[in-house]
């Protein structure tokens, strides 16, 4: 017997989850999750990343916030749980929702606007004294939600789709750097195997000088 250097299970584990990951970005780029078993998965996705981006880019900063003002957090964190369910994930299983439901459009547009506004009262009446350019960041961030909700010059679907593959390719890129600083395992491997392998080797050499 003798010892070998191979990848953990913790590793393997790490490394096809990554795999699974990247498959999932790149399925979501092709036309088939658009209509799959009859459901849009496209729209679902977006609406499960909203409902987890939501909870963990707003929460922390709930807790942060003078008390007065965390209200308006709260509520913006309570419009993306209602925009995320209501106008992406049930619409694609409740048939009567989906003849009622807004366009894409206008949901991230309304989302972008009432975020800037949120952010702009909380920053201005915060204790620090408020940045220029996160001012002009909100700005920007506000009237660009106006130009979604009222424009029908942009596909914010295929942004979307744009931002969720390099999302999940993100994803997968840490995943799978994770698993290579995972170190390697010591296995007891058969002297034997080895041997075979070395005289194998060894013949082919041989046929080839020949």
């Amino acid at each position: 017997m003798i010892e070998k250097s191979v990848l953990s299970t913790k590793a393997i584990i790490f490394y096809v989850i990554a795999a699974v990951m990247l498959g999932l970005g790149i399925l979501f780029a092709t036309p088939i999750t658009k209509d799959l078993f009859g459901i849009n998965f496209n729209l679902v996705t977006t609406g499960i990343i909203l409902l987890i981006g939501g909870t963990w880019l707003l929460f922390p900063s709930i807790k942060k916030v003078q008390k007065n003002l965390r209200i308006l957090l709260i509520v913006e964190l309570f419009i993306v749980y209602l925009i995320a369910i209501l106008g992406f994930i049930l619409p694609e299983f409740v048939e009567s929702l989906q003849q009622s439901a807004y366009s894409v459009n206008i949901w991230i547009g309304l989302l972008m606007i009432f975020h800037g506004i949120a952010h702009l009262v909380v920053e201005r009446f915060s204790e620090k004294k408020l940045n220029i350019w996160l001012f002009l960041m909100y700005l920007v961030v506000i009237a660009l939600g106006g130009l979604i909700t009222d424009s029908k010059m942009i596909d914010i679907t295929t942004l979307i789709i744009v931002v969720v593959v390099a999302l999940f390719a993100l994803i997968a890129g840490f995943i799978a750097f994770k698993a290579m600083k995972f170190p390697k395992v010591v296995k007891m491997v058969s002297k034997r195997i080895d041997i075979s392998k070395e005289d194998s080797t060894t013949n082919t050499q041989k046929e080839e000088d020949q």
